[in-house]
Order: C-alpha cells, then structure tokens, then sequence
C-alpha cells in the first residue's frame, strides 16, 4: 500500500487535493494495517468499490461502524449519512466537496489510480470519524476578563460604569459570564527554541489569533446543531486539515511571500526560508468566517423568532453603516476611514442554514462587517453574541494576552511545490505549501528579528518620537508589517540582541 501511495504522489506531487490524501493516510496511525479484521476498516476498503461515491452523493451510505458493530449490522441499519445536497444546506462544505471528489471517482473508476486518489479522502474521513479519536480532547473556554488584550473589547476601556472603587465594568461583567466548548484535536505541536534557527533565512507574514484544530460545539449554555469548524490562525500549519501548508491566504498574497522567498533562497546558498508568521490585534480575525459563522449559529438557536425576523429585516432594507478603511493616497503611514452604508437585499436569513453558505463563497468584507456590527451594536441585548463573544469564543485561547507583533509558530516553506490553488480553508483560498516545525518558547517580536527593518521605521519615526523600540511598536509599525511580507536571516547577532 505504501508503494502505491508513493507513486501517487510522484504523480500529484503539485495538487494540495492529493496531497491531502496523502499525509491524511500516513497520519491515521495505521489504519490499514487491521483490514482482515477490522469492521472499520471493511467499510474503508467499501468506499472504494464501483458506485459507492454515487452512493454516497445521493444519500444513501450507511453509517461507518462504531463499537462492536459487524459489517452485516451497518449495512442493515436504516440510517444513512447526509447527501451531498443536504451537507450543502447545511454549511457541511467540507464533506460536500468529498462527496463530490468521490461520485468523480465513480465515473474515473476506468483508471484506477485516479478512481482510487477521488475516493480516497472521504473514505479516510469518515473511517477515522468512526474511531474513538486517540488524540482529542475537550476544552471548556471561561473568560477572566483581567486576562485578555483590551483590544478584544474597547468597552473595556471606555463603558461609562468601567472599573472604579471595585466595581467591575458592565462589559467585563457580561465576558466574565462567557463559557464554550471546543471538541480539540488536539495538534502536535513540538517546542522549540529560537536559537535553532541560527542561520536560516526567514519569511514574515501576519496571522490572526483565531483557534485551529477543532470544534466550537457549545456556546454558553446552547449545543450547536452545526459546531464552527476553528481552522486558525498561528497553528494552521499543524491542523491536520491543513496538512502539506504553511498558511493560506488571497492568491496575491501568497504570490508575495513566494516571490520574496524565492530571492531569500538565491541568495542563502539554495536554502528554503522558514515561516515565521507575527500575531496580529484582537480585531484581526473579524475577517475570518469563524468570527460571523459563530454569531450566525448561536443567534440561530438563541434568538427568538421575531428578533431573527427583524435582524433580517434590518439587514435586507434598512442596512448598517460600516467604516471602511482605505490607504491613503499619497502617504503611507496614513489610512482614509469612511463610513458606507451596507444592505444585504439576498441575505438568506438567520434561521437559513443557506447564510453560512453565502458567508463562505459571497459575502464580501463589507457585507460581514455589517452582520457583526448588527448584531454587536443592535443585538447583543437580544439573544445575539456581542463581536468581542464572537472574538473571545474563536480564538486560540493561548494568545488572549499575547503581545501584537510576537511570533509563536514556525514552518518550513517547500517551494518546490509553491503556491496551492486549493487551500481547504472557508476564508483563504490559496495555500503555501511545507509543513509545521514547532512553536517557539521565548518570547520574542518580530521587528528584533529584523534589525534593519526596525532601524528604518526609527528613522522614519525620528521627529515624532512614535517609534521606542522593536518590543514596543506602534499602530503604524503593525501597519508596515500589514502591507507586504518581510524577511531577513536569522544571525548570531541578530540571537545575541535578543538579550534572552
């Protein structure tokens, strides 16, 4: 099998699809070294025969095996798993997109490499899904509000009853009473010191503190009917979702990081540079769909009927005023901030499993920044999750303290493969392609690995004193960091500055 599995990918070397398939097979921890007997692994071998991807697609698969179930038993079952129309409705995108890899594969069956690569990762997942995961985990979110970056919340700061004589303001108060559930998968995630990349060129990128690796299942005291798939964030790169990428982001992006890569690797003797992404704010992650999926879902089952009705109302005909902010024209250090009313006349609707189906492929920025707004500013009293809930409940919760600015994870890019056009993440749709190497355990910021890039912005910061040092940047240092990717090489002088 594993020969096989070789020459597949000498073959799909460039597809992410395949390449999922892959690194997905040799992570399951042997799971086909039990087929004689194992009933799992039966229905495995069962995905790949003529018609089961049809099958599948149409909804009429049965169950995977769970317990002592026998093969016989499954089959007999009356229940059968969600069709492809129906994991679509119901915002499933994931499976929907392996269903549809797997009917193909009926219909490519007469070249029976590519039948098997097409049925191959729904039938990994939904073995593995049959198996008591050996690595999961559950983590209950409890929010101290001491605890957290005011960032995620401005009405920390300035709400009228804020923090005097022992009082607690009201803000803190009601993200004090915040609670959830998140179903981990609890990644692999190796330490490692900073002082082991001596000499190796690096490449910076920003990324937000959003959570990977898991399952928001309950928020508060309500279990989502549809738990929020958390895809990061900092340890994207060790989701095994995620496998064979360091990050993933918009086409033009990722084309940036790999152009800059490319010169760093031509001019340090041929070596790939490593990843080495710096946190961005609290407010980072609002861009990610797991921020407006999480307030959709909850408000879904929260909400009363008629609240829902006149949120869609309001949304539809009435609309939101937004800011939208814009580069300046002629000076870069600067941003133009204007306020646009936004209207989203076709929004599907709350109770409509079809809005996370817009979220996902139609909603521009714009138009999610309006629902978070409406719910946050008009709906936070009437069953919906204020923005900063949504921010605090989609977050690694690792990172509610941490420094804008610091890194945390490294990955090592492979630039013989480049750039992904399939990423697999509901947000970004290009990935960049290497692996996860570990988290670094010192605390260390971005601008201390690039002395000269911290020089500059001291330079150019001289006659307004803005700039104090590279562990204290300012909003326009962390701008700088935003409008393109930096980089340099990790030296002896750069690790003896440190002062660590």
């Amino acid at each position: 099998m594993a020969g096989i599995l070789d020459t597949i990918r000498s073959r799909v070397s460039n597809d992410p699809v395949a390449q999922y398939i892959i690194d997905t097979y040799r992570g399951a921890g042997g799971l086909l070294s039990d087929i004689a007997q194992s009933p799992q692994a039966q229905y495995f071998a069962g995905q790949f025969a003529p018609g089961a991807g049809s099958l599948d697609f149409s909804g009429q698969m049965p169950l995977a095996p769970t317990g002592e179930q026998s093969i016989m038993d499954v089959y007999a079952a009356p229940d059968r798993l969600p069709s492809f129309k129906q994991n679509l409705s119901q915002g499933n995108y994931f499976d929907a997109l392996l269903q549809g890899l797997g009917a193909t594969g009926d219909y490519a069956s007469a070249i029976p490499v590519l039948g098997t690569v097409l049925k191959a990762p729904k039938a990994i997942q939904r073995t593995i899904k049959a198996r008591k995961p050996i690595n999961q985990s559950t983590q209950n979110i409890n929010i101290d509000s001491n605890k957290i970056d005011p960032k995620f919340s401005s009405r920390i700061i300035y709400d009228d009853s804020n923090i005097e004589g022992g009082k607690v303001s009201n803000e803190a108060q009601r993200l004090n009473k915040l609670t959830g559930v998140v179903e981990s998968r609890n990644l692999d995630v190796p330490e490692i010191s900073i002082y082991d990349l001596e000499g190796k060129p690096f490449i910076t990128s920003m990324y937000d503190r959003t959570a990977a690796g898991g399952l928001l299942t309950k928020i508060n005291d309500i279990d989502l009917n549809d738990p929020v798939n958390l895809r990061g964030g900092q340890d994207y790169m060790f989701d095994l979702m995620n496998s064979g990428q360091v990050t993933a982001s918009e086409k033009n992006v990722i084309s940036q990081i790999i152009k800059y890569a490319e010169a760093l690797k031509k001019n340090n003797k041929g070596v790939d540079p490593v990843f080495i992404p710096w946190r961005m704010s609290p407010s980072g992650g609002d861009y990610s769909t797991q921020t407006t999926e999480a307030m959709l879902k909850y408000a879904a089952q929260n909400m009363s009927k008629e609240e829902i009705k006149e949120f869609n109302r309001v949304i539809r005909k009435e609309g939101r005023k937004v800011a939208v902010t814009k580069p300046h024209p002629t000076d870069k250090e600067k941003t133009i901030t204007e306020s646009v009313l936004v209207k989203i006349p076709k929004f599907k609707g709350i109770e409509n499993p079809e809005s996370i189906d817009q979220l996902y492929n139609t909603l521009s920025a714009k138009e999610k920044t309006a629902i978070q707004e409406l719910f946050d500013k008009s709906f936070r009293d009437r069953g919906s999750l204020s923005l900063p809930e949504a921010r605090l409940l989609v977050s690694d919760q690792t990172q509610l303290l941490a420094p804008t600015t610091g890194i945390q994870n490294v990955g090592q890019i492979d630039l013989s493969r480049g750039l992904l056009d399939f990423s697999g993440h509901p947000t970004y749709s290009t990935g960049l392609a290497g692996e996860g190497i570990g988290r670094i355990k010192e605390d260390v910021q971005i601008y201390q690995l690039m002395p000269e890039v911290a020089a500059a912005r001291k330079a150019a910061k001289k006659k307004t004193n803005a700039y104090k040092d590279p562990r204290s940047p300012s909003s326009g240092d962390v701008r700088a960091l935003v409008m393109k990717p930096y980089g340099g090489v990790i030296t002896d002088k750069v690790l003896k500055n440190l002062g660590l």
